[in-house]
């Protein structure tokens, strides 16, 4: 069930006008790549011309950057544990099986407060991970760009 739809504030938009970022296309094949994140873990579970389909594995305590995307909206549905989902101005829990909705240009990060980690469903569409923009990161990633092939790890099958 998805609990909100986030749609670009006047807030998104300040933010967005301090930082100048062009995106690049990601040409990547992230089939069977396991991304090691600072926070955890991702991997493509599906992706097609419209859809990328994303687990991601948080780790307790541990967040993604606070960051949008230019173009793309992005769905997350918590599917194990818990996870506290942050925008500039809000935040909501959700459960397993909770969802939220965010529009292109809506900032938002995403933190697992569950003591076992949290496993949360990401799909994005128009497909590309290069659409990033970081503003808060606690890594130390705040303006780069999405993790290059170092942190990917090339698995026979994640599924």
């Amino acid at each position: 069930m998805l609990k909100h739809h986030f749609i670009s504030s006047d807030l998104d938009q300040i933010f967005l006008n301090t930082s100048s970022k062009n995106i690049d296309r990601c040409n990547i094949d992230f089939k069977n790549k396991l991304v090691h994140k600072p926070w955890g873990s991702e991997y493509l579970l599906f992706e097609n011309k419209y859809y990328a389909i994303w687990i991601l594995n948080i780790n307790y305590m541990q967040n993604t950057s606070m960051h949008c995307h230019l173009e793309k909206d992005t769905v997350l549905i918590c599917l194990d544990g818990q996870v506290s989902s942050n925008t500039l101005s809000k935040n909501i829990i959700l459960n397993p099986l909770e969802g939220l909705h965010f529009s292109k240009q809506v900032f938002h990060q995403t933190n697992s407060i569950n003591s076992d980690g949290a496993c949360v469903l990401e799909i994005e569409t128009p497909v590309n991970k290069f659409d990033l923009i970081r503003v808060n990161d606690k890594y130390g990633r705040c303006g780069k760009d999405y993790e290059n092939e170092k942190f990917y790890e090339q698995k026979d099958s994640l599924y």
